[in-house]
C-alpha cells in the first residue's frame, strides 16, 4: 500500500501558484501520474499548470488553457504532459469520446482541471493519482491542499 502524502501552501501571488507547481513538478517519483485539479473558476488552476509545465519540461510560457480545446499537449525529450480541462465534459461517457482514457502511459503525467468525473473506481490500478485542491483567500491569495498517494517525499 502506498503512503499518503498530504499538505498545505499558502500562496500570496500568482507567482507563488506557479511556483508551488514547479515544485511539485521536480518531485514526481513514478509515471504515470493522474494530478487532479479542483477549484472554482479564477483560483489558479492554470496558474499552477504553467508552473508544473515549467518545473518538469524545463520550458517556459508553454501553457494555454484547454477550457476549449479540452486536452493540450506538451513535451520535451521523453517527457510528456497532458493538460485536459473537463468543465465542459457532461457525464463519463464524455471521457471515452474525447480518448482520455487511451492517454494514460507509462511515460506520461496527465494533469485535469475539473477532475471530479474521474471517479476513484474507474482509475486504473497502477496509476498514482495525486489531488490539488485550490481556495481562493483573496485576490492574489490561495490555499493548496495536496493529497497523494505515493507521488511526492513532500513539498
Amino acid at each position: 500500500m502506498s503512503k499518503v502524502f498530504e499538505d498545505i501552501y499558502q500562496s500570496v501571488s500568482p507567482e507563488g501558484t506557479a511556483r508551488h507547481g514547479a515544485l511539485f513538478a521536480r518531485k514526481i517519483k513514478k509515471l504515470p501520474q493522474l494530478i487532479l485539479l479542483e477549484g472554482a473558476v479564477g483560483a489558479g488552476k492554470t496558474v499552477w499548470v504553467q508552473g508544473f509545465i515549467s518545473g518538469y519540461l524545463k520550458k517556459q510560457n508553454l501553457v494555454s488553457s484547454p477550457s476549449y480545446s479540452l486536452i493540450n499537449y506538451y513535451s520535451v525529450g521523453k517527457k510528456e504532459v497532458v493538460h485536459a480541462d473537463f468543465y465542459r465534459l457532461q457525464s463519463e461517457d464524455d471521457l471515452e469520446s474525447v480518448g482520455f482514457w487511451d492517454l494514460i502511459t507509462q511515460k506520461r503525467v496527465i494533469l485535469v482541471e475539473w477532475g471530479t468525473s474521474l471517479r476513484p473506481e474507474t482509475w486504473p490500478k497502477d496509476l498514482t493519482v495525486g489531488i490539488v485542491t485550490f481556495e481562493i483567500l483573496s485576490e492574489n491569495g490561495r490555499i493548496l491542499k495536496v493529497r497523494s498517494a505515493g507521488l511526492l517525499d513532500g513539498i
